[in-house]
């Protein structure tokens, strides 16, 4: 059985002209579905217009204007550094520029090629250097515990030969008394 357009008019919050209520009337009468589905929303309708309004904690009102200050003045703090910075380098690149025009001397087009060399110059020294990045990176999970055996090793061996200076130097320097015979 078709349950359209009742569960529409059901769930309509707009009011129903009195030929759709007569026969959604009649459909709940018939239809044991629809039936449920009226009475369920009609009790959860009652249940919220019965419960009270929540209100909010103590002092949440007090809290959220705090922290919305604070969020304004955070914003605020940081759109000045933006302004700072952004003037600083409006600043900076206008003394440059202005530097640069005053000065005759200065060969634009060669210092740029330069400028090119030294960046393709490090383009390739990092081309040059990725393998052994590459391995370094590949291996290491490998070096690491022998790294640490002989790390380990080598420190515990510090630490002995350490000792076993200070102790020399201890018995070098203890004073020797009279009359005793060490042998």
């Amino acid at each position: 059985m078709s349950h359209q357009p009742f569960e529409s008019w059901i769930f309509s919050q707009d009011p129903l002209e009195i030929e759709q209520k007569n026969t959604l009337q009649a459909h709940l009468e018939s239809c044991q579905s629809c039936s449920q589905l009226s009475g369920a929303l009609m009790e959860m309708e009652k249940v919220f217009n019965d419960s009270p309004a929540i209100s909010p904690a103590p002092g949440f009102t007090q809290r959220w204007q705090t922290r919305l200050e604070l969020a304004r003045q955070q914003r605020q703090q940081k759109r000045m550094w933006l302004l700072t910075l952004g003037l600083f380098g409006g600043a900076t690149l206008t003394l440059v520029a202005l530097f640069l025009l005053n000065q005759p001397q200065i060969n634009l087009a060669y210092h740029f090629s330069q400028c090119v060399v030294t960046i393709a110059r490090l383009t390739s020294f990092l081309n040059q250097l990725w393998p052994t990045f590459q391995s370094l990176v590949t291996n290491l999970p490998i070096l690491i515990p022998i790294m640490v055996i002989f790390g380990t090793g080598s420190l515990i061996a510090v630490i002995v030969l350490i000792i076993a200076w200070f102790s020399s130097i201890l018995k070098l320097y203890q004073p020797v008394q009279e009359g005793v015979n060490t042998r």
